[in-house]
């Protein structure tokens, strides 16, 4: 997991940069197989979730917007639309 020293609160772009970077380094994601990248941003963090392309695995990070830091990471995969 990865920490920055910020001296304001983290932005939507910075978010999605830690994220994907988090991806390449601790889950071996391939920056060419990035098909999607989705932000919904919440009161005190951003939940980044990274879609892969040929792939029904998606990568989710949870970002502090006051330190960057990545309280949560998940590997899952997509549920089925068509259900």
């Amino acid at each position: 997991m990865q920490t920055q020293t910020l001296k304001q609160k983290l932005g939507r772009s910075e978010a999605i940069s830690l994220a994907l970077a988090n991806a390449v380094k601790e889950h071996m994601v391939n920056p060419k197989d990035i098909l999607a990248v989705d932000v919904l941003e919440m009161q005190d963090s951003y939940k980044v979730r990274i879609y892969l392309k040929g792939n029904a695995v998606a990568v989710y990070a949870s970002i502090s917007k006051d330190n960057g830091e990545i309280y949560s990471e998940v590997v899952e995969l997509i549920p089925n639309p068509t259900y």
